[in-house]
């Protein structure tokens, strides 16, 4: 049945010959790619290999090579993580935009590729493109009668700043997340902060617009909520990579103030579950559980981790045999914080264990559902949640043993990567791992030898081709790693690549 789909696309394109139906030639193959193929490797899948040759050959014929459908649906063919594939989109990724310089979603569309290679200000500059596009848009008082001009700050039901803000929210903010997480990858902290905080007031707004203001109104909270499902998504997974890669640095050696964010300044206010199912901007069922989990990961590891003497985290978690997630309440009452019960759990324990708790719904759902990319790699949140646990409770083997397991289920993540999987997560496994190894080594953890070497193999793997190529987290780890085993010079090579990124 696929097969004849595919002739009867080829005979449409005999029949009708010109860009467009060479464009649809490339799309018909990757549909067949993911509905008909388990693995998406090079020679693996032959829709998938046919449509990237479709798309080299048309790209090299002038009359196909200035049509933007062709360009665009070249670009999602080579979107995927291996070395004999993603680097064939560039061409693609460098023309694409010269034809498209106002469209939103198409001027981000290059950054998928650019991020592949590890190319992270290429990517950013195309994201910021598309954000601009957005706001010069919604600047330009098209949308004045939606309810209000922009930065208009009425506080009525769709008056905050009009309906500005949900301007082709779909492209808009998608492109906004995938620049926060660029700029992340420049080690630019304060920004990252910022675009993160533009997506917490759309937020709001996006609540408050749908029926969520205070007063009369405040019954209708729920159905404001579901309706800003999406939106409350973006969020989530932004504030959560923000205090991620933050944690992450500071066990790694502060690499600056902007760094640091001190125990109990994140997750104050606990984040409310999305709705799973049906539509908002974007599909629930795909995306809100890998935004609250990613979020949960956040809370649970900055609270375990987060404003602790590092060096006396490792040291007593090289040496300790403490427990893995703190005490185990089974009532919500028995969290009190500075009860006065003997023996009351506090609530530092107990959001570990709600954020495990809410992680393993979250993998369930995608695994339930057979989408087994975010079911590996929402496991592997949950795996780095109680690693982070071990380790402040003083376990170092049983921390190291839960890193190594969160580090394989995202390398076995890759293999069943299908679109539309996502391609911007949270810290990957081999990067959480080669943070927990370098740490418990440097502390002294028996047979540290061989724990450096994991740790520089995880870190390798993570800015393999494969892997993540120029991850912030993994360049600073392999520059700390090469450092404590005597390789000056690759210590330097890796400080240089974070000292290229921060001077841009």
């Amino acid at each position: 049945r696929f097969m004849a789909f595919l002739d009867a696309v080829e005979k449409l394109f005999e029949q009708f010959p010109g860009g467009n139906s060479a464009a649809v030639q490339i799309l018909a193959r990757i549909a067949v790619g993911v509905v008909a193929c388990t693995s998406t490797g090079p020679g693996e899948c032959e829709p998938l290999d046919s449509a990237r040759a479709l798309a080299k050959k048309f790209f090299d014929m002038p009359e196909y090579k200035s049509n933007p459908a062709l360009l665009h649906f070249g670009l999602h063919s080579f979107d995927y993580p291996f070395i004999d594939i993603y680097p064939d989109g560039l061409p693609f990724a460098d023309a694409y935009p010269e034809l498209v310089n106002g469209s939103v979603h198409s001027l981000h569309m290059a950054s998928h590729i650019f991020q592949r290679n590890g190319l992270f200000q290429k990517a950013a500059a195309a994201d910021q493109a598309s954000v601009t596009a957005a706001d010069e848009f919604a600047l330009s008082g098209a949308l004045a009668w939606q309810g209000g001009e922009v930065g208009e700050l009425g506080w009525k039901v769709g008056g905050i700043s009009g309906y500005a803000f949900a301007y082709n929210a779909g492209n808009l903010y998608h492109s906004l997340e995938y620049l926060q997480y660029e700029i992340l990858q420049i080690c630019d902290a304060p920004k990252a902060a910022d675009l993160s905080e533009r997506m917490d007031v759309a937020t709001f707004q996006a609540v408050h617009a749908a029926g969520g203001e205070e007063g009369a109104a405040q019954k209708d909270i729920g159905a404001a909520w579901y309706a800003a499902t999406t939106f409350s998504g973006w969020s989530y997974r932004m504030q959560g990579r923000l205090a991620q890669q933050a944690v992450m640095f500071r066990l790694l050696g502060d690499v600056g103030a902007a760094e640091s964010v001190p125990a109990g300044s994140f997750g104050g206010s606990l984040p409310l579950p999305l709705a799973w199912s049906d539509d908002t901007e974007y599909p629930n069922n795909v995306y809100a559980p890998q935004s609250e989990a990613g979020i949960w990961n956040a809370v649970a590891m900055h609270r375990s981790l987060g404003g602790k003497d590092v060096a006396a985290l490792f040291k007593k978690a090289a040496t300790g045999t403490g427990s893995t997630v703190g005490a185990s309440a089974t009532k919500i009452w028995e969290a009190a914080c500075g009860g006065e019960v003997s023996g009351m759990v506090g609530c530092g324990d107990f959001k570990v264990q709600m954020a495990m708790q809410r992680i393993s719904q979250a993998q369930k759902h995608y695994a339930d559902a057979g989408t087994w990319y975010e079911a590996n790699l929402t496991e592997a949140l949950k795996k780095q949640v109680a690693s982070a646990a071990a380790l402040a409770a003083g376990n170092g083997q049983v921390a190291l043993d839960l890193a190594r397991e969160a580090r394989d289920l995202e390398i076995e993540g890759v293999k069943v990567l299908l679109p539309s999987s996502s391609s911007v997560y949270f810290i990957p496994g081999d990067a959480f791992h080669g943070v927990i190894a370098l740490g418990l080594a440097k502390a002294g953890m028996s047979d540290s030898s061989a724990i450096y070497k994991e740790a520089r193999a995880s870190f390798l793997h993570c800015l393999s081709p494969q892997g993540r190529p120029n991850l912030a987290i993994c360049q600073l780890g392999m520059a700390r790693v090469s450092e404590a085993l005597g390789k000056t010079s690759d210590a330097k090579k890796y400080y240089g690549y974070l000292l290229k990124k921060w001077s841009g």
